[in-house]
């Protein structure tokens, strides 16, 4: 029963305070390790929940306390009552229908985003070839179009699209690092991070860390993109392209599921971000996240395995009087 417990309020402090994390201002300074916090976040979260329930159910499942007990090579018999709930089989049915609503949730919502987002991909690369020029030497998509934007359509074979009208306002420094951006998108598979962060926040809709998560995360992959790109072209050709991009941007067309655009996100705070060269992390800070973010990781199963250990460690099994 402990365990279950301390894994539901692992669960209940990071669903609650971790959304508090998009009030900080320190992501700014370190967006691709305040990405890896969102995400080592959003598993605590969601293991958390899995495990407590697995933790109600291990008792009342006969192969469950064999299997674990043989795993650790504990005995069957204090390994359930290690895990033993007042309930009993009732909690162990409840344990079981919480982790089936939540892997059902999130196993349904994933293929219907992942069917949506192949969809609406496939008719924007469908009509993107039938319109642009694809520029080999560059290796990028060249659309007839006066306003300046560029963007990439993610897939098995991504394809970076720059619109004829940023080709005229932009410089070549400026263009390359708007290129740079979009590349580090392609590299970087950020529409992977994009689209597991919103199926998780549709799957579990009531949980303040995953839409936090999912609004947060996209946000944050444009500064890393800004940040890899400024690192090879320069912060300040990076920050009057995106100045130029963003000037010329209709309302209604900023960065969606779809596409990566490089003026996604606020692109006011990441022009400002870009000219205030005393907006970077120490190294100290990063070692501290890097470990913040392996406990988020591993606390959940710790908790989840530890009366299986002391089981094991104890290495005796109950012998019943009378």
């Amino acid at each position: 029963m402990t365990a279950a417990l301390l894994l539901a309020s692992l669960a209940a402090a990071t669903g609650m305070l971790g959304a508090r994390l998009d009030r900080a201002h320190w992501p700014a300074r370190l967006p691709k390790h305040a990405i890896v916090i969102w995400q080592a976040l959003s598993w605590c979260f969601v293991t958390s929940v899995l495990l407590a329930g697995l933790a109600l159910a291990v008792p009342s499942v006969p192969w469950g306390v064999d299997g674990l007990a043989g795993f650790v090579g504990a005995c069957a018999a204090l390994v359930r009552d290690h895990y033993a709930t007042p309930g009993g089989a009732a909690a162990g049915g409840v344990g079981l229908l919480v982790v089936g609503t939540v892997v059902s949730s999130i196993g349904v919502r994933a293929c219907a985003e992942v069917r949506m987002l192949r969809r609406a991909r496939a008719r924007q690369r469908s009509a993107v070839t039938l319109v642009a020029d694809h520029d080999e030497r560059a290796d990028v998509w060249l659309l007839e179009e006066p306003r300046p934007a560029a963007y990439v359509l993610p897939g098995r074979v991504p394809m970076i699209v720059v619109t004829t009208g940023a080709v005229a306002d932009l410089h070549d420094g400026e263009l390359r690092a708007v290129l740079a951006h979009e590349r580090a998108h392609v590299d970087g598979r950020h529409d992977i991070a994009i689209t597991v962060a919103r199926i998780l926040h549709r799957a579990l809709p009531g949980v303040p860390l995953l839409a936090a998560a999912a609004r947060e995360v996209p946000r944050l992959l444009e500064m890393h993109a800004d940040d890899r790109a400024a690192q090879a072209h320069g912060r300040r050709a990076l920050a009057t392209a995106l100045a130029r991009l963003a000037g010329a941007l209709r309302p209604g067309t900023e960065a969606t599921p779809v596409t990566l655009r490089s003026t996604g996100g606020d692109a006011a705070a990441r022009v400002e971000r870009m000219t205030d060269a005393a907006r970077r992390g120490r190294c100290w800070q990063r070692c501290a996240l890097g470990a913040v973010a392996l406990v988020l990781l591993l606390a959940p199963l710790a908790l989840a395995a530890a009366p299986a250990v002391e089981a094991a460690v104890l290495d005796y099994c109950p012998v019943p009087l009378g």
